[in-house]
This record gives structure tokens, C-alpha cells and sequence, in this order.
């Protein structure tokens, strides 16, 4: 999204997190919410155009949004939408957009207000993980495998509703029923950096051959944050590192693993 609409939707989840902090609305439910009309604006084109007019008063466009959703949300979803509704997005297909990822953020808000923020972040880099080393599982949770959505649904439960906390399950039905981004390990990624940043927090997703001891950690950890500030660790095992370690913090990389340095040996040889 370009700058208007990422400027939208930065005043839509203030409006969206004062709403559920004021209220006794179920985080969880208004995430579901704020999902469901996203798809019923994603075909109506004219209703997103009309929430999107900016020669429209708010007003009008807030009466609009009561009529069309009544008393069948919360107050914080019309709190939501009203204040998306209220800014100028920079076009109309952004405002599915931006409803999905408050959907995804009242989710987020639940794990906060319960202290599971910490489990959610966990169980997404787990996911991350099986999603990562399981080709066919990737291709059947795929929009281009022959499982409708309805048993891509049903696969999902079976295999992880025992596992995973109820917010986890709740955003990765939604990515895969959703895709966002180029792949559905990026979007896990993209989820798990905006779980971390509501603890104010960034996330380091960690990669090394074998598991790290809780010494290794507690010490990468305080590395880490003396860099970066107050961080968030996802790990992962790959057993083609051969040694060392791959940190990614953000947009920054370090590649510190036996495997980069092999390469780069060899690279130098030939050149």
C-alpha cells in the first residue's frame, strides 16, 4: 500500500485499539468482524468507492457504515471502519486491505490482553518452521491445490487445532483463506513482526544447525539487544547451516554461518 492508505490505516488501529481498551468487546470476535467486511466491501465496489469518496462528508459516511452494518458488529468494529472511512486511502481496493490487517490486529490485541503475546509469536516461527519443511503441506494449504476453501479449513484444524492457541489458529486461517504477500511463509513472518511490535518489541528470526541452549540463547539475546533494543526470538533448525548462525532482524541480515563463509571462500578462489 502506498503511503495514504498505510497513513489510514495507522489511524484506524488507534481508533480500533482506544475502542477495544474502552469497551468489554471480545478482541477475538472483532477480528472476525473486521474480516468479514472486508469481504463484503472486496465485492462491492461501489460501497468501497462511497467509503472512499473524499468530497463525502464523515458524517454521512459514518451513517452509511451503521446502516449497512446495524447492530451486528461491535461497537469497536464500527469504531474501526468509521475512522478507515474517515481518511482518503490511496484507492478503493486498499480499504479490503487495510480491514484485514485490523482484523488481524484486534487477533493480535487478544493475545496482548492475556498475556499470550509471547505464545503467539512462538507458535507462529513454529509454523513457520513446518510450513518451510513441508513442500506437499505448502502446496495442498495453496489456492492452487484442488482443496476448496472449506477443506483447506478442515486440514488445517486437524492438524493444528490441539496445537496452537486460539488467536495462532484464528490468523492462520485467515492467511491461508487470505494470502497477502508473495508466499505464506512471508505472511507468517509479516504477522509475527507486527505480534512483536505491539509488545514494542522487533523480532530476530534465528536460524542454526542444531537447537540452542538456553545459555546460547540468553546470550544471543543480550548480544542482540544491545544492537537492536528489546527484541523477540523466533528459531529455527536447518540442518544445511552447517555452522554458526543466520539472524534476521528487519531488513538486516547477519550471516554468520560456516556455509556464507565456505561460499564466500570459494567465490574469492575462482574470481
Amino acid at each position: 500500500m502506498r503511503n495514504a492508505s498505510e497513513k489510514a490505516l495507522e489511524v484506524a488501529t488507534s481508533s480500533l485499539l482506544l475502542a477495544l481498551s474502552e469497551s468489554e468487546d471480545n478482541p477475538l470476535e472483532v477480528g472476525q468482524e473486521l474480516f468479514t467486511v472486508g469481504t463484503l466491501l472486496e465485492s462491492e465496489s461501489s460501497l468501497r468507492r462511497a467509503l472512499n469518496d473524499s468530497s463525502r462528508l464523515v458524517d454521512d459516511k459514518s451513517i452509511l457504515i451503521r446502516k449497512i452494518l446495524g447492530n451486528r458488529v461491535s461497537e469497536a468494529t464500527l469504531a474501526a471502519v468509521t475512522a478507515l472511512s474517515g481518511q482518503r486511502l490511496s484507492n478503493t481496493r486498499d480499504i479490503v486491505k487495510c480491514l484485514d490487517l485490523l482484523g488481524s490486529r484486534a487477533i493480535i490485541e487478544s493475545a496482548r490482553q492475556n498475556n499470550q503475546l509471547t505464545v503467539l509469536i512462538a507458535e507462529l516461527g513454529q509454523l513457520r518452521n513446518v510450513i518451510k519443511q513441508e513442500r506437499q503441506l505448502r502446496i495442498l494449504l495453496s489456492h492452487a491445490s484442488e482443496l476448496d476453501d472449506f477443506q483447506r479449513h478442515e486440514l488445517i484444524d486437524s492438524l493444528f487445532a490441539q496445537k496452537l492457541s486460539k488467536p495462532t489458529l484464528d490468523l492462520f486461517h485467515r492467511l491461508v483463506a487470505k494470502p497477502r504477500g508473495a508466499s505464506l511463509l512471508m505472511d507468517l513472518d509479516m504477522l509475527a513482526v507486527d505480534a512483536s511490535e505491539a509488545e514494542k518489541r522487533k523480532l530476530a528470526r534465528v536460524t542454526s544447525a542444531h537447537a540452542l541452549t538456553d545459555a546460547q540463547k540468553q546470550r544471543l539475546q543480550s548480544i542482540l539487544e544491545k544492537k537492536y533494543g528489546p527484541i523477540t526470538m523466533n528459531l529455527a533448525i536447518d540442518p544445511s547451516v552447517v555452522g554458526g548462525l543466520r539472524v534476521r532482524v528487519a531488513n538486516e541480515s547477519i550471516d554468520g554461518t560456516l556455509k556464507t563463509e565456505l561460499s564466500q571462500a570459494r567465490r574469492r578462489l575462482v574470481g
